[in-house]
């Protein structure tokens, strides 16, 4: 019986023992496993390295509760990258002849159509002095077809934010046709905003381009923060030709021009606005002159009221080639002097029989009437003849193995022309040879050297190396612009010239009296530019001819001489 109840006892006991170890494991710390890979971690702030991937993110970045200023980054300027189905950059980034629109309301930057890959992408990168959540604005094109859709910003561009890609989404409406400017669907542009977090320091922002033409045109971020070192990434194109034809006045538009021959040969003409407030221009005034200005890719280009304007290196200005109105018959003033007989070199610079044609006949000679010679025709005469002690005439540019005897007497001295001149447009004069004006006057000849005279400059020009295209060797500004279009408004042309010696020529130029600071572009080969003189040099298979040339350039335009003065006549 004892052993029995023993053993009932010892059952009893170990029952309760195994119970209470049961207890007690249960009320004891939970052993720690591997863990649910999907188990949500605690907030934290630190983005993840694989964007979109991992775990949950939980964004604690601040609210922005200041003062919000707005923060423009412009598309067209940002660095826009991309590559073609064949590996070689995208021409739609990289060729702005390709653009189908410009409006001086984008900035003055071209409005790109992108081509569709997804490595193409838009960059933008900045500092902010504190994290803050802000709200993003993204101006971006809706019509890009004619069905007038809306559809998914992530449709459009995959965004990514300091490395974290933003998932939120918004539809970009559709557009309508009353929103579309220049005639084309890629600039009905709608604004949708996004929020996103900025970091304090260094922040990147990307826009990856997906399916379909994604034209985005600027963000804008809303916030106090000081956003600072914006990097405006101007993608360069250097094989982009750019041209200003018809320069914009205050009552006419003018014409710029894309064109590039190596993506194919494309050309893309857009208008330039009228000269007025309101016209897209950053208008800005000094004194009683307003200058009109807008840039593109970072460069800044504008045009006064009163004629001058200011353009990039490398960009050409061209003057338009328009019909001026005739004059019709121009009545004979009795009252007019009389032009008195001025011998160069034995020939009447004022009798119109000593002013021959170019060869072909092209041209035709001035007319003598109101006191001065009419030239609405290329005309030439030989002229920069210096008279040399023995009382010979000899000319400063002939070529060197014909520079010996006698002519050492007007080597190493400056002598002076003046010309007395009206004309009613711009115009070209060529000095010291024939060849190397337009192609119609060229005498096949391996010189020459010719001045453009525009109303705000001069333009100076060679082609002693290259007879096939004219280069611009110096420019320089005149400080008050030519009165051109009144043939009573006169102004005088000065050339200083200088026969160094045997191989090299020098010339200045002066405008009622003030010396042209000329300048030089870097291009010419057998021309340089010191202190505003150009130095030509003179070389045996050149031939710089005895000749100067006067040449209107434009139907109905006239150029007047009045008086010239030569160095013997100035002397006395």
């Amino acid at each position: 019986m004892r052993k029995g109840l023993k053993k009932i006892l010892t059952a009893i006991f170990c029952g309760l023992m195994a119970a209470l170890m049961i207890f007690c494991i249960g009320c004891g710390p939970e052993k720690v496993g591997p863990g649910n890979p999907d188990k949500p971690k605690l907030p934290t702030n630190e983005f993840e390295d694989d964007i979109g991937g991992g775990e949950e993110f939980v964004d604690n970045t601040p609210e922005d509760t200041g003062t919000l200023v707005n923060h423009y980054f412009e598309a067209e300027t940002a660095d826009f990258i991309g590559t073609s189905t064949n590996g070689t950059s995208s021409l739609g980034g990289k060729c702005i002849a390709k653009s189908h629109f410009f409006d001086l309301s984008f900035g003055g930057n071209i409005m790109i159509r992108n081509i569709t890959s997804t490595s193409n992408k838009y960059i933008f990168q900045f500092k902010s002095d504190k994290a803050v959540k802000v709200k993003m604005e993204i101006a971006v094109a809706s019509a890009y077809t004619s069905t007038w859709e809306a559809r998914n910003l992530s449709a459009m561009f995959d965004i990514v934010v300091n490395d974290r890609q933003i998932t939120e989404d918004v539809v970009v409406p559709a557009g309508n046709k009353d929103q579309i400017r220049g005639g084309n669907n890629f600039t009905c542009i709608q604004n949708v905003e996004i929020p996103v977090s900025l970091k304090e320091g260094d922040n990147l922002i990307i826009f990856n381009i997906l399916a379909g033409v994604c034209n985005l045109d600027y963000i804008n971020l809303k916030t106090s923060a000081n956003i600072t070192e914006y990097t405006e990434h101007h993608w360069e194109d250097p094989d982009t030709k750019i041209t200003i034809k018809n320069l914009p006045t205050a009552d006419k538009q003018g014409d710029i021009v894309f064109s590039c021959s190596k993506h194919g040969s494309t050309t893309s003409s857009f208008k330039l606005p009228e000269l007025k407030d309101g016209s897209g221009y950053e208008v800005t005034e000094a004194g009683s002159v307003k200058t009109y200005s807008f840039t593109l890719h970072g460069k800044t280009y504008s045009f006064s009221d009163d004629g001058t304007y200011s353009v990039p290196d490398g960009v050409e200005v061209v003057e338009p080639e328009f019909v001026l109105e005739p004059e019709g018959e121009e009545a004979v003033d009795p009252d007019a002097p009389e032009l008195p007989a001025l011998n160069i070199n034995g020939k009447d610079i004022f009798a119109p029989a000593k002013w021959t044609t170019f060869n072909g006949g092209v041209g035709k000679q001035p007319e003598k009437i109101n006191g001065a010679m009419k030239f609405t025709d290329a005309a030439r005469f030989d002229f920069f003849y210096a008279k040399a002690d023995n009382g010979s005439y000899i000319h400063l540019g002939e070529l060197p193995g014909k520079y010996t005897g006698g002519k050492e007497t007007v080597m190493n001295k400056v002598h002076s022309w003046s010309l007395e001149m009206s004309a009613r447009y711009n115009f070209d004069m060529l000095l010291f040879a024939t060849a190397g004006a337009p192609a119609e006057y060229g005498q096949g000849m391996n010189a020459s050297v010719y001045l453009t005279i525009e109303k705000n400059k001069i333009l100076v020009k060679n082609l002693c190396y290259n007879q096939e295209s004219t280069e611009v060797i110096a420019e320089g500004t005149i400080p008050a612009a030519l009165p051109f279009g009144d043939d009573k408004q006169k102004f005088t042309l000065t050339m200083n010239v200088n026969r160094v010696d045997g191989n090299n020529l020098q010339f200045s130029l002066e405008i009622n009296g003030t010396k042209i600071d000329l300048t030089a572009t870097g291009k010419a080969k057998l021309a340089t530019v010191t202190d505003g003189v150009v130095n030509l040099k003179v070389v045996t298979a050149g031939s710089y001819g005895q000749r100067m040339c006067v040449i209107p350039r434009y139907q109905n335009n006239v150029v007047r001489i009045y008086n010239v003065t030569t160095p013997e006549t100035a002397a006395a």
